[in-house]
């Protein structure tokens, strides 16, 4: 018998209960090593079409052809505008791959990076505007960047994912986690961790072996750092996919929704 004060209400066996999010961070980090490991052909290719001959480019300039007096600043300047000028294309191409495999369809490594060079401008302008605000609110205080970073944290895929740019990824994206932010926060903050780790253990490996202290061998570390960096990316879509599938959606988080997207990812540049 229902005990419900409500001589109307449904008996209790009848009353469904809302899905749980599907976003966990065990579950998250296990999914992204599985897709991570199966295709790391695939991601590789695209990440080091570019980043070879790039970091290579960098590395030579920086040792041979700058002024010692200014080194320093010159090759800052160097690494930034090739990370956001030229970086930014194995980052949308590993996106556009990972979105497609997880939706189930065809994806090459040479049309995820045709996909990234037509998505460029877009991709070009909201990590410039993810850059802006999260650089000075790093430097500014600690607690901003804390509290920003979980919510601009898939403006990237949203481009690649949905087409958006700018202040549309900004918004989509603020609220795609403005109901799982603690989640977020421990997978984004995580697989930030992890990737600095990898970082501070190939710069440690440079110095321990003498035959890899050479420019060669600086590229040759720029190069893993992003292979390892690609895995952040796959975190990140997996992320999306959690927080676009239909159980998410009855949760009654219809409100940020203005064109819902069907239970497939919706992917910007077609194949």
């Amino acid at each position: 018998m229902n005990e419900s004060l409500n001589p109307y209400a449904p008996p209790d066996s009848e009353i469904l209960t809302p899905p749980e999010s599907p976003l966990g961070t065990w579950s998250t980090f296990c999914k992204a090593c599985v897709l991570y490991v199966r295709h790391f052909p695939a991601i590789a290719v695209i990440v080091l079409v570019v980043s070879i001959p790039m970091e290579l480019a960098c590395n030579y300039a920086t040792t041979f052809e700058l002024d010692w007096n200014q080194l320093i600043l010159q090759a800052t300047l160097i690494s930034e505008v090739s990370d956001h000028l030229v970086g930014i294309i194995p980052m949308a191409g590993v996106i556009f791959f990972t979105l497609n495999r997880m939706s189930g369809r065809p994806a090459s490594p040479g049309a995820s990076l045709m996909a990234a060079l037509r998505s460029w401008p877009k991709m070009f302008w909201t990590n410039q505007l993810s850059t802006l605000i999260l650089i000075p609110a790093g430097l500014l205080l600690v607690v901003p960047f804390l509290v920003l970073y979980p919510y601009l944290i898939l403006m990237e895929v949203l481009v690649m994912a949905e087409g958006l740019s700018g202040t549309e990824a900004l918004k989509r994206s603020m609220a795609l986690t403005r109901r799982c932010f603690w989640p977020v926060f421990r997978i984004g903050f995580l697989s930030m961790g992890i990737q600095l780790a990898i970082s501070q253990m190939l710069s440690e490996l440079q110095l321990s072996v003498p035959e890899f202290d050479h420019w060669l061998g600086t590229a040759f570390e720029c190069v893993l750092e992003t292979l390892a960096g690609a895995f952040e990316l796959v975190i990140l879509c997996c992320i999306y996919q959690a927080r676009t599938t239909p159980a998410v959606r009855e949760l009654g988080e219809t409100d940020i929704w203005k064109d819902p997207p069907s239970a497939d990812v919706r992917i910007s540049a077609p194949l």
